[in-house]
């Protein structure tokens, strides 16, 4: 465990032990320091998921509020259906090809281990 240096006159906490070294107060952290510094460790955490879960419920409730919203534009609707669908064909290809050549190189092995 490391060591603290920490002047005479500062409260001490119970679970520590005070040690004495030439002329020098010395203070170890003990088992209940360690788990007060997990516990705000584990606080901060808590708190970091909390607040993204906060963003997350905002960022739905904009959705739906604006699903409903007027005016519907629907030329806006159909130009990002199209972005989105008709524009990536060309990676969809793409990554099948690659996956249909992955499948075709395990598939000998594959039914090779099967067969025994």
């Amino acid at each position: 465990m490391g060591q603290i240096v920490e002047a005479v006159d500062e409260p001490k906490p119970p679970s520590t032990a005070v040690i004495h070294k030439a002329g020098q107060l010395v203070v170890q952290r003990g088992v209940v320091d360690d788990i007060r510094q997990s516990s705000h460790d584990l606080k901060d955490i808590l708190q970091k998921i909390n607040s993204s879960r906060g963003t997350a419920g905002l960022m739905t409730r904009d959705f739906f509020r604006y699903l409903v919203r007027r005016p519907f534009e629907g030329r806006l609707l159909l130009d990002q259906l199209d972005a989105v669908g008709v524009q990536s064909v060309n990676v969809v290809n793409l990554a099948a090809i690659f996956s249909g050549m992955v499948l075709a190189l395990q598939s000998p092995w594959n039914m090779r281990s099967s067969a025994r």
